[in-house]
């Protein structure tokens, strides 16, 4: 495997923030909140929450 190894007892040691200190650029994927699928879903949720708001998206994804 590669990317960051995560610490189920400390996960907060290893959180990287979707937003950066450089204007527009944004992370997202399995290294950002969690690992595998469910990672790359949550933090791709949460980095598209950063553009358009996080109660507009899950609304947008409940009426789907």
């Amino acid at each position: 495997m590669y990317g960051v190894m995560k610490d189920y007892n400390d996960p907060i040691k290893t959180f990287i923030p979707t937003r950066t200190k450089v204007p527009n650029l944004f992370f997202t994927g399995q290294n950002i909140s969690l690992h595998g699928v469910l990672g790359v879903t949550i933090s791709s949720v949460t980095t598209c929450s950063e553009f358009f708001g996080m109660e507009y998206l899950i609304n947008k994804i409940s009426k789907a």
